[in-house]
């Protein structure tokens, strides 16, 4: 301590009987508290009062709180172990306890079986986690189980039918023919075109089921026409047979054949002169064919010879003769009748009469009943048109002299 000296009057200072500092301190200028914490213990400032040293102390002690801990509890997982936390709620402790090994996973399997066309393998996964592994793999066994029935093919005549079933060992997207059906063979339709004159004959081989198409049974053209198809009909003349032509329907020959023949028609006979009496000649005034009364010869060809009277024809002209041979004349007087029948008329078809008078007269022939009459000197009948002669008979009204003209 000093005993500090100063002066009422002046500013005199002055300091005597230095004494030392006690060192003892009297806290009990109360100050700040400070509250306890978990970890520090609590306590009131006291300043000195007994000088002015400015020291402090720290009294009134309080203990530390302790940590008001607070646990996170984490339970373990698979792959990690688990812990507790542990904190403070007044303060920033922090500390864990109770450590817990990882548990592992818990494996759960799925075991895929190999099938034909890929490889099994099992699944490996974890009840808890998102764990995932595989493991045990096999081979695709190849063999496949056709049992997943799809289309139905029927049979047709040349191939088998068959069902189609896909595999359901997989998804290898195989298939195979099973269930199969015998082909049906072909439904043979027979269509027979026969021969004909002109062409072959064939079987011909159809099927009803499909387009199949075969021949068999090959026959050579007949080469014998059928003439039925009729054609043009051709009229007689006086100097030519009708007849009727007709194609042949056995085939498409396009041959023709003359059928149906009609007798000429008579001719339009009228006599002549040409080559003397002694000729008695008759011709047609339609086609110029002549007839003559008396014995000739005929030429080489089968012409009738105009009369040359030679034992060979020097005829520049000749007619085409059909065989005729006459008789002599006969000669029917005024009102007689002449009637001929039975081998008497043999030969008259296809010949003529002639009745000829020297005045006018009533001229008649009947000829199978039929009457050809005319007033006058001369009467020709041709018997051409007739198939059969039966009778003839020959009227006059006047001397006249006939003639019949008779085919060979």
């Amino acid at each position: 301590g000093i005993t500090n000296v100063t002066c009422s009057r002046c500013d005199y200072t002055n300091t005597k009987d230095p004494t030392e500092a006690t060192n003892e301190h009297k806290y009990d200028v109360k100050g700040e508290t400070v509250a306890p914490t978990c970890t520090e213990a609590g306590y009131t400032v006291y300043g000195c009062s007994a000088g002015n040293c400015g020291t402090t102390s720290n009294l009134d002690p309080v203990e530390a709180l302790g940590h008001d801990e607070k646990y996170e509890v984490i339970a373990p997982t698979c792959t990690e172990a688990g812990i507790t936390n542990v904190t403070c709620s007044r303060c920033d402790y922090t500390n864990t306890k109770n450590p817990v090994e990882a548990l592992g996973h818990d494996e759960q399997y799925e075991v895929i079986a190999p099938t034909c066309c890929e490889g099994g393998i099992t699944n490996v996964t974890c009840s808890r986690c998102d764990y995932t592994n595989t493991k045990d793999p096999t081979e695709a066994t190849n063999e496949h189980k056709y049992d997943v029935k799809g289309e139905t093919v029927a049979p047709t005549c040349t191939e088998a039918g068959y069902t189609v079933y896909g595999c359901s060992a997989g998804n290898c997207g195989t298939t195979s023919n099973l269930d199969p059906v015998a082909a049906l063979g072909h439904d043979e339709q027979y269509e027979v075109i026969a021969p004909t004159c002109c062409e072959d004959g064939i079987t011909n081989v159809t099927c009803s089921r499909c387009d199949y198409t075969n021949t068999k049974d090959p026959t050579e053209a007949t080469n014998e026409h059928n003439y039925d198809v009729k054609g043009e009909t051709v009229a007689p003349t006086c100097s030519e047979e009708g007849y009727t032509v007709y194609g042949c329907s056995a085939g498409n020959c396009g041959t023709t054949e003359n059928k149906d023949y009609t007798r000429r028609a008579a001719h339009n006979l009228i006599s002549v002169d040409k080559y003397g009496e002694d000729f008695g000649e008759v011709a047609c005034m339609t086609c110029g064919q002549s007839y003559i009364n008396k014995d000739t010869h005929t030429s080489d060809s089968g012409s009738l010879c105009l009369g040359c009277g030679q034992d060979e024809c020097i005829c520049d002209v000749q007619v085409e003769w059909n065989g005729y041979v006459t008789p002599d004349p006969e000669v029917l007087e005024a009102g007689e009748s002449k009637t001929l029948g039975g081998e008497d008329v043999t030969g008259f078809d296809k010949g003529l009469i002639k009745i000829e008078s020297a005045e006018e007269a009533t001229l008649t022939i009947y000829v199978n009943g039929d009457m050809y009459t005319v007033n006058g000197t001369e009467l020709i009948v041709d018997l051409y048109s007739y198939d059969t002669i039966e009778t003839v008979t020959i009227e006059t009204t006047a001397e006249a002299v006939y003639v019949i003209y008779k085919k060979l």
